[in-house]
């Protein structure tokens, strides 16, 4: 067992029963944000994410644009 875990353990175990319930309350919370295996793949992506993901993967660079340019090539599209 890793230490940092054998000290975890050591300090749950002497802690008074009254705190223990604080702990596992802490415990929880942090078990429903953190995965508690070392397997992030596994988690599943949210829908954001995945839209997010397609989104990315469609950028591209563009052009820098010369705004004078294209407002007189509008214009005169437009108005001719």
């Amino acid at each position: 067992m890793p230490t940092l875990r054998q000290d975890a353990v050591t300090m749950v175990q002497n802690l008074p029963e009254n705190q223990l319930h604080f702990v596992m309350k802490i415990m929880r919370e942090l078990s429903r944000h953190i995965p508690m295996n070392d397997k992030v793949e596994t988690q599943k992506i949210s829908a954001k994410g995945q839209a997010f993901q397609v989104l990315e993967s469609m950028r591209r660079k563009i052009p820098d644009l010369d705004y004078t340019k294209e407002l007189a090539e509008y214009r005169e599209e437009k108005y001719i």
